[in-house]
């Protein structure tokens, strides 16, 4: 056995060294990839108690809010408030016992202040801090956001780290770093943006679009930031709270708007309220086996599709570690919606863009959308809509020419219609219909929008490969497709690195 010794311990030495170099390592060692299984109601042990959304504003439009309380066995204790301008107006109880669901109604006559939440069952008492805040008063630059913009797309993580300590939490369920591997975490963070203010204003940028910042406690791939576990806390890798408003207020100062990336299709598998599950249909989980979404959005347009098709589409998850969400259960559909007017009332946030929006119930994504209009009237919003064909885009946004049943309240898209005409006419020779030739064709169809000037245009972003890759690192070619994204209509978005020509494959 001796003699083996040494072969043994170059075969695990080189097995160590690989995987060390191994730049596409998706999983860090140790860590088991998720896998699919039914979640349940039964109760678990509530650590932290909770009360979402963690404060809220006066002077809404609508006075009605819904709490989630989330405590050990809270469904058998009774609330009361104490303040004016505040009652109570209904409970709701689920199969969860460690929830319970308060409906307030908020009057005009209530100011801004702290109060408690006191619960009772019986001779036990329990008592929640609460706050009525006054909310942002950020004009949001509704007058000024056009074809004059000029967004400027970054991941966080990826920009700039301007604060090594908290490149590692602790507690968090990733807890390193590696710049070697593009799947890892590589400390990005709010102040290594905040450091590069004047630069995005040297730079003509009117508008930056973030990844998502809101938490994501995943223990593998969280470094994109589209698999949410909080919905109410920023990342702590990336800051605080707090450091996130300063950041949108010195870039306003500046004349820099703020877009916010939110996800309503899916969440991180780590969620909190997925380890603690309230209603059994608050995640599509009807059959035993994992179910994946086909990815078919047209069939939300096509007269023929079957309703397999679509309901796979819109209850699939999209991927193990993603479980798919179900806005159709009311109680999930207020939290969701809450959450988006609490960030924008909280932050002075100046616009949305809503990641994958073909995916979710298209009927919640309108009663959203309106939901966010009615509180902040002329809020700019645009949606992630990844698919073939101008007609299919344009179904999505609001007034289109084409889209039946409902009015979808999305004023614009992330024009990959015009990405796709883009890269053909640099990429290949023109013909009848391709090359430069598809460039026309989908103009010609902006007819479709009720205002094609509103899309956000790209030639890349944070899911695809470089453009400068995509035209074999040709200057002249890179430069003639910027000078027609930023000529022609609709917003122009640039991804950053561009300007100094990063290179790159999508994996």
């Amino acid at each position: 056995m001796k003699r083996f010794l040494p072969i043994l311990l170059i075969i695990l030495v080189g097995r160590v060294c690989s995987r060390a170099q191994d730049n596409e390592q998706r999983i860090p060692d140790g860590v088991k990839k998720s896998t699919y299984y039914k979640r349940t109601t039964e109760p678990k042990f509530v650590d932290v108690p909770r009360v979402d959304p963690p404060n809220w504003f006066v002077d809404m439009n609508n006075q009605n809010l819904e709490l989630l309380i989330h405590d050990n066995n809270i469904s058998n204790f009774k609330p009361t408030i104490n303040y004016k301008g505040i009652r109570i107006l209904q409970t709701q109880l689920v199969a969860n016992p460690n929830y319970l669901f308060v409906e307030i109604e908020i009057s005009k006559q209530a100011n801004p202040g702290k109060f408690n939440i006191e619960l009772t069952n019986g001779k036990f008492k329990k008592t929640m801090p609460y706050e009525l805040k006054v909310k942002h008063k950020a004009k949001h630059f509704l007058q000024k956001w056009g074809p004059q913009d000029v967004v400027y797309l970054a991941m966080p993580d990826r920009f700039a780290n301007g604060d090594t300590s908290n490149d590692v939490i602790t507690n968090y369920k990733q807890n390193q770093i590696d710049r070697k591997k593009m799947f890892f975490r590589h400390g990005g963070d709010l102040k290594g943006i905040h450091d590069h203010i004047q630069y995005l204003k040297d730079l003509g940028i009117t508008a930056l679009w973030l990844n998502p910042v809101i938490e994501n406690d995943q223990p593998y791939e969280s470094y994109h930031g589209y698999a949410f576990t909080n919905y109410y806390a920023i990342d702590k890798r990336f800051g605080s709270l707090d450091d996130y408003k300063i950041l949108i207020k010195d870039l306003n100062s500046k004349g820099i708007k703020m877009v916010q990336d939110m996800v309503f299709n899916h969440v991180g598998d780590n969620n909190w309220f997925l380890n603690d599950l309230p209603e059994i249909d608050w995640i599509h989980q009807t059959t035993d086996t994992f179910r994946r979404s086909n990815y078919r959005d047209p069939v939300l347009l096509d007269p023929y599709a079957s309703q397999y098709d679509k309901t796979k589409n819109n209850d699939g998850w999209f991927d193990y570690h993603m479980p798919d969400l179900n806005q159709k259960n009311p109680r999930l559909a207020r939290y969701l919606i809450q959450n988006s007017i609490w960030w924008i009332a909280e932050t002075g946030i100046d616009s949305y863009r809503i990641d994958t929006y073909a995916y979710p119930d298209q009927q919640f994504m309108a009663t959203w959308g309106k939901a966010v209009l009615d509180e902040f009237p002329e809020f700019p919003i645009f949606a992630e809509t990844w698919v073939s064909q101008p007609a299919f885009q344009a179904h999505f946004t609001q007034g289109s020419k084409i889209s039946k049943g409902f009015e979808t309240c999305l004023p614009a898209v992330t024009d990959f219609q015009l990405y796709f005409a883009i890269k053909e006419a640099f990429t290949k020779e023109q013909n009848w219909t391709d090359g430069v030739s598809r460039l026309y064709f989908t103009l010609a169809q902006d007819g479709l929008y009720q205002d094609a000037n509103r899309n956000i245009t790209f030639l890349d972003n944070h899911d695809m490969s470089r453009f400068y890759s995509e035209v074999s690192e040709d200057v002249n070619r890179l430069k003639g497709a910027l000078t027609l994204l930023f000529c022609l209509r609709g917003i122009p978005s640039l991804y950053y690195g561009t300007e100094l020509l990063f290179k790159g494959k999508a994996e």
